[in-house]
């Protein structure tokens, strides 16, 4: 069986909001990413002759731009985006699409192959504040799929909860406890105690006050 070199891409968790996006058709792939990308609070323009029915909707509710003609060379340079999708079933509207994003310095992708993407997006899964992403490097989505599947049963409410905690007391560990190595073997005590095994049984008060005299006994050292 032959084997492909697998590409290795860095991954990255992007701040998107008030910054500029723009998707370059009005599909059902473009619909899919301009909700992604609202929903993480990026402004989102759409340059499409036509719209999904979703797309449309969102428009009416001026959650998105509508710039509705078809897409030109140069374009772009007007909304000055850090991120581009290319999402036409044009190969050649995409190709443009793509030369306009990098001569401007942004990030393209493309929905079709018709280019090296700079970017791909991942499955995710969103658990309250914790986000995995899975990617195959575009070896097989089915497989995402599958393992989004496993991970979300195996991240069960104890770990939910247990991050919740974490992060309330974070703040005051960084100003109690001055070096990284030591904040870390504060949290593998953590960890490694019986913190979580009590939220799995339900034992939620008991949980609380060992992850509290865990937290205290090494802050107040």
């Amino acid at each position: 069986m032959l084997r492909r070199s697998v590409v290795f891409m860095y991954p990255i968790m992007l701040q998107l909001k008030d910054r500029s996006c723009v998707v370059v058709g009005g599909g059902n792939v473009a619909a899919r990413k301009v909700t992604q990308l609202i929903e993480n609070g990026a402004r989102v323009t759409v340059i499409s002759p036509d719209l999904h029915p979703s797309l449309q909707s969102l428009a009416g509710d001026h959650e998105l731009a509508w710039v509705a003609r078809r897409y030109a060379p140069g374009m772009l340079a007007t909304y000055q985006p850090v991120l581009v999708f290319a999402a036409t079933d044009s190969e050649e509207v995409n190709r443009q699409v793509g030369e306009d994003a990098r001569q401007i310095g942004a990030l393209v992708n493309a929905t079709d192959d018709s280019l090296d993407s700079d970017f791909s997006n991942m499955a995710v899964l969103q658990k309250s504040s914790i986000t995995v992403g899975i990617s195959t490097g575009g070896e097989s989505p089915v497989m995402a799929g599958l393992l989004k599947m496993a991970i979300d049963e195996a991240i069960s409410d104890e770990f939910i909860i247990l991050t919740g905690w974490l992060g309330e007391v974070r703040h005051m560990i960084r100003q109690q406890i001055d070096t990284q190595a030591e904040r870390q073997q504060l949290y593998e005590r953590i960890l490694a105690s019986d913190v979580v095994d009590l939220l799995r049984s339900g034992q939620d008060q008991a949980a609380c006050a060992l992850f509290d005299d865990i937290v205290q006994a090494r802050v107040a050292i």
